[in-house]
């Protein structure tokens, strides 16, 4: 729909120009922005349809896994008793976080409390227009 709406406005700009209402080096500078605009929503677009497929994230799963539960096992020679659990724990934590936020901005573009602010940024948009 949003090439179709730029679509839209890009013929209406053109039956302008024909009429004599536009300038030459105004529809020029606004079909300048016209497709920057496109572009912009095509990578945006091209952003939302990429997922990771489905082995990979399967694949760094039990990888991460096997990593924390022989993590121990290396550690304990060096840490002893006592710190051989409180770093494990540690690591496991910053890494099963850091594949949690890697999930996370896999999909920007949804409703949940860390996606991006589409409709407030939509709003600045036309208010600044």
């Amino acid at each position: 729909r949003p090439l179709l709406v730029g679509q839209w406005i890009m013929d209406y700009l053109a039956a302008a120009a024909e009429e004599g209402r536009l300038k030459e080096s105004r529809l020029r500078a606004m079909d300048n922005q016209m497709s920057t605009l496109i572009a912009a929503f095509n990578g945006v677009d091209k952003i939302d349809k990429m997922q990771f497929p489905f082995p990979y994230a399967q694949l760094v799963k039990v990888v991460l896994l096997v990593y924390v539960f022989t993590l121990p096992i290396v550690l304990h020679s060096k840490l002893g008793v006592i710190g051989t659990p409180i770093a494990c724990a540690l690591f496991a934590f910053g890494l099963y976080g850091v594949d949690e936020v890697g999930e996370m901005l896999e999909d920007p573009f949804g409703h949940d409390d860390n996606d991006l602010p589409l409709f407030e940024m939509g709003k600045g948009l036309v208010k600044d227009l």
